[in-house]
C-alpha cells in the first residue's frame, strides 16, 4: 500500500466519521463481531480450565474470521481500486468512533450545565458500565472525563497507532476490544449497544502483503 494510498484511505476513514458518524447496527462490523462473541458465549463450559481454553478460542475466532475476511474482501477489490479505498475506509472508519465519543461526553455535559442529574446520569451510562444513581454532579463530570480519556485509547489512538505503524502491510482494518464487541452485541449491557467502543482488551490486525 502506497503512502498516497494510505493517507487516502485515512482521510476518508475521518472524513466519514465526522459527517456520518456510525453507521446503522445491522452495517456495523463491530456489531458483528459482538453478535459472534454473544453467541460463542452461550456455549462457554462452566468449569475454569475449559473456559479459560473456551475463552482463548474465542479471542482467537474473532480476529481470524473478521480479519481474514476483511483482508479477502479488500483483495477482491483490487481492480476496482476506488471501490477498495472507499470499503477499506468504511472498515478503518468502524474502528473509531470519535464523534460518537465527543456526542456521549457532551450529552453529559449539557444535562450538568442544565442542572438535570437524572438526564446527566442516564447519558453517562454509554460511557461507563458501573452505577451511576446515586452520584452526584462532580463525580459525574469526573467520571464522564476519565471515561473519555480511557476510552480515547481505543476510540482514536490504537486504530491510527496500528495503522501508521502497519499501514504498508496492514489494509485498514484494527478492530476494536473484545468487550467492545459484546457490548455492540446489545445483550450485554442494559443500555444496549454502546456509541463509543470501550476500554480494551484485544485489538486484532487484518493483514495484507504491501
Amino acid at each position: 500500500m502506497t503512502v498516497s494510498h494510505a493517507l487516502i484511505v485515512l482521510g476518508g476513514a475521518l472524513a466519514m466519521d465526522a459527517l456520518l458518524g456510525e453507521p446503522p447496527a445491522r452495517f456495523h462490523p463491530v456489531v458483528w463481531m459482538g453478535r459472534l462473541q454473544r453467541a460463542l458465549r452461550r456455549w462457554a463450559p462452566a468449569q475454569p480450565t475449559p473456559a479459560f481454553l473456551y475463552g482463548a478460542g474465542m479471542a482467537a475466532i474473532g480476529p481470524l474470521v473478521f480479519g481474514l475476511g476483511s483482508a479477502a474482501l479488500i483483495g477482491a477489490l483490487a481492480r476496482w481500486p476506488l471501490i477498495q479505498i472507499v470499503v477499506e475506509a468504511y472498515l478503518f472508519k468502524s474502528a473509531f468512533a470519535v464523534r460518537a465519543l465527543a456526542a456521549a461526553a457532551l450529552e453529559v455535559r449539557v444535562a450538568l450545565l442544565q442542572g438535570d442529574l437524572a438526564a446527566a446520569r442516564l447519558a453517562l451510562r454509554s460511557l461507563v458500565s458501573r452505577d451511576t444513581s446515586a452520584l452526584p454532579a462532580p463525580l459525574l463530570a469526573a467520571a464522564a472525563v476519565e471515561s473519555v480519556a480511557e476510552n480515547a485509547s481505543d476510540s482514536l489512538v490504537a486504530p491510527l497507532l496500528y495503522y501508521a505503524l502497519l499501514g504498508s502491510r496492514a489494509r485498514s482494518r484494527t478492530a476494536p476490544p473484545t468487550r467492545s464487541m459484546r457490548r455492540s452485541a446489545t445483550t450485554v449491557k442494559p443500555n444496549g449497544w454502546a456509541r463509543p467502543p470501550r476500554a480494551s482488551t484485544t485489538c486484532s490486525i487484518s493483514f495484507r502483503p504491501g
